[in-house]
């Protein structure tokens, strides 16, 4: 079932990340859509601190390196696709390689990836509300990726969580 969690500022974004980063399993994939400023990298901070990713270490968009490797409790990969046009694009940056890695993938404009052989843990669509306000809509591929947003309930007075049929 489709979650979605309304989130009041970049803080509780982070948190948001960071709760989802301490219980993915090894080889997981989140396949990240959404209009710049929606708060895809701010997520995959909290994401690389929930995965043990030092504090220290600065977690920016790789728009021009489109990837970057993390070490932590498990390796984080962050992908920024923005700029690939396509098929030929994915295999040249080692795309396919990378999602068999046993680490935690994030992908941000993972549209630009879809097709047969792409199955994301989740796909996460992020949009503007307000000023900080964001929404973060989780779709789960399955009844793993289900459990794990189950366990998600307790986040703090800055995110609120709904139940949704759609976007």
């Amino acid at each position: 079932m489709k979650r979605l969690f309304i989130s009041q500022n970049p803080q509780a974004t982070r948190a948001l990340g960071e709760a989802l980063g301490r219980v993915l399993p090894p080889g997981s994939v989140l396949a990240l859509t959404g209009p710049m400023g929606a708060g895809k990298t701010c997520f995959c901070q909290g994401l690389a601190r929930g995965l043990g990713v030092d504090p220290q270490i600065p977690v920016t968009s790789p728009t021009y390196t489109l990837i970057a490797e993390y070490p932590g409790r498990l390796p984080f990969f962050h992908m920024d696709l923005y700029r690939i046009k396509g098929q030929d694009d994915l295999l040249g940056i080692g795309f396919y390689e990378i999602l068999e890695e046993e680490g935690v993938t994030a992908i941000e404009w993972a549209q630009q990836a879809k097709g047969p052989d792409f199955f994301p843990l989740f796909w996460v669509e992020f949009a503007i509300r307000g000023e900080t306000a964001r929404s973060i809509c989780f779709l789960p591929a399955g009844q793993e990726a289900d459990d794990l947003l189950n366990g998600l309930v307790e986040l703090g007075r800055d995110i609120t969580i709904e139940r949704t049929n759609g976007f």
